[in-house]
């Protein structure tokens, strides 16, 4: 047996057991149908009492207490069959969603991950993204989708954080020559988060981007925020035409990852991130 594929699996069905559970118990609850038939009943008592003696009322308050203990007990009941039922429909939801091919996961659809809008202004921003749905530290297949198209006059793609490709693209590319990147392609998490980029040549319409996820794969090692910095200066250095080692003290660079600490300067905040994604 894969145990770390194992381990995954079941971290993913831990990750979203909380909140799968409490979808269950509340559904039954919120419900249209049931809000009518209480406001019916609320109303239909108050008549009642309204135009009954003290005894009648008496009855009908103790029979609401009843009613009210009655509901307290259900609803115990029905937290733990929530608790229960969970891990099931997570199991069913991922199998309606895509399937397992080993240690990837792959979406029947892609699943859409973030809609934003770009301007030319946006050419050194960048936005954060959290792939909700995507186990930690994993590789992602993904797509960005612009529209209007704008052939030839866009790049758009996914980094870890912003500007971490800028100076490798410049490099490649000189003299009016400009890299453009279609919008798809690969990508290591950090936890769960990726910047998004697109950069639009001067005077092109503003586009609205749409990302996609379609598969992941579970990564044996998890990468951390201070590998990929080590990485993209690796890659800095190597575009310069230097030959740094890989192996570097722990003081080599800690200005460089200061810069780059926050996304952009001017650009969403980790606490912004998180405020959009639970909008």
């Amino acid at each position: 047996m894969d145990w770390i594929l194992f381990r995954a699996k079941a971290m993913r069905i831990i990750r979203r057991w909380p909140e799968t559970a409490w979808e269950e118990f509340v559904g039954p609850i919120f419900n249209r149908g049931q809000f009518l038939t209480l406001a019916a009943a609320i109303i239909g008592t108050f008549l009642i009492i309204s135009g009954s003696d003290t005894d009648r009322m008496v009855a009908e308050i103790l029979s609401w207490q009843t009613a009210f203990e009655a509901f307290g007990y259900v609803m115990i009941g029905w937290a733990i069959i929530s608790l229960f039922l969970a891990p099931f429909k997570i199991v069913d939801k991922d199998r309606r969603a895509g399937g397992w091919l080993e240690d990837r996961y792959v979406y029947h659809e892609p699943l859409l991950v973030d809609v934003s809008v770009w301007t030319t202004s946006d050419h050194d921003k960048g936005k954060g993204i959290i792939f909700r749905d995507v186990e930690p530290n994993s590789r992602i297949s993904y797509v960005v989708e612009l529209d209007p198209p704008v052939h030839g006059r866009a790049s758009s793609y996914l980094e870890h954080y912003c500007g971490e490709l800028d100076n490798v693209f410049g490099s490649l590319y000189s003299g009016n020559q400009k890299a453009k990147i279609g919008g798809r392609g690969t990508l290591e998490l950090v936890g769960k988060e990726a910047v998004l980029r697109v950069k639009l040549d001067p005077k092109t319409v503003s586009v609205t981007a749409r990302t996609y996820v379609t598969d992941f794969w579970i990564r044996r090692t998890p990468v951390s925020r201070a590998e990929a910095k080590r990485f993209d200066a690796l890659l800095k250095a190597m575009t310069k035409g230097e030959a740094p080692s890989a192996r570097k003290k722990p003081s080599d660079g800690q200005a460089s990852d200061a810069e780059h600490d926050a996304y952009c300067s001017d650009t969403q905040t980790r606490q912004d991130i998180s405020e959009d994604a639970s909008r």
